[in-house]
């Protein structure tokens, strides 16, 4: 298990030898998913918030099984579906940047999926606190995947002038580095609303609204999404078998 690297700087309160156990225990009563990368950020997390065993084992168990387990079954399949709604999306809400990134051949999977398998969780790898992570955590557990969107478009959003300036590397190491920014590690709402309030230049006000509201993304557009992308793996796969008996 990849846990002895995850939370170095919160020893203290989350060791690996627990971490470690929360993650055998959920893999010998879910055989069916085991255990997968990211489980070991997102339940030490969850730990660091609730400092309760119990707790915690309860709402790891609840967030995988309704939230994750479709994304850890099938060696991570489903993450293609994510890809291909993030795009749709980075398309519809900031076509600037999706071009951008596609002119730079910058594709979803070399930085999505540990955000996506973690909820941004690894940020506690760099920093003691982070009321980010907490804001993005409370959207994501309130209005599920739709809300997890809505938080990558918002911080690509926050970030899109700086983006828009870079090339490929660049790109890569800037979001691969993003949960190192000073956003992350800011320690109040307040103070990452008055920070986010004034790069953007623009009142300040409850940050979870800002981030909620900024983009319509809705569970029927990403219904709709999903029903796209059935339908072009469906057109995929009969292609290739036609391919494969010429």
């Amino acid at each position: 298990m990849d846990v002895q690297r995850s939370f170095q700087i919160h020893f203290d309160k989350v060791p690996s030898s627990k971490l470690q156990s929360f993650l055998r225990t959920y893999a010998f009563h879910n055989k069916e998913v085991g255990y997968c990368q990211g489980m070991n950020y997102i339940v030490g997390y969850l730990y660091l918030t609730f400092e309760d065993e119990e707790v915690t084992y309860i709402a790891f168990d609840y967030i995988m099984n309704n939230y994750f387990s479709q994304y850890f079954e099938n060696e991570f399949e489903m993450l293609k579906k994510v890809f291909y709604q993030y795009e749709r999306l980075l398309f519809l809400f900031l076509p600037n940047l999706y071009h951008h990134f596609k002119k730079q051949k910058v594709d979803a999977s070399y930085y999505l999926t540990a955000w996506v398998i973690t909820v941004f969780s690894q940020v506690y790898q760099f920093t003691l606190q982070s009321a980010l992570l907490n804001i993005v955590w409370d959207i994501f557990i309130i209005q599920q995947w739709k809300g997890f969107y809505k938080c990558v478009l918002f911080l690509l959003y926050f970030y899109q002038k700086e983006l828009l300036q870079l090339e490929f590397d660049q790109i890569l190491h800037f979001l691969s580095e993003i949960i190192k920014n000073e956003l992350f590690s800011l320690k109040t709402e307040l103070q990452v609303q008055e920070y986010i309030c004034t790069k953007l230049k623009i009142p300040s006000k409850p940050l979870k609204g800002i981030i909620t509201n900024q983009f319509n993304v809705t569970n029927s557009l990403l219904q709709q999404l999903e029903q796209e992308f059935n339908c072009f793996s469906t057109n995929l796969e009969s292609q290739l078998k036609q391919f494969k008996y010429k």
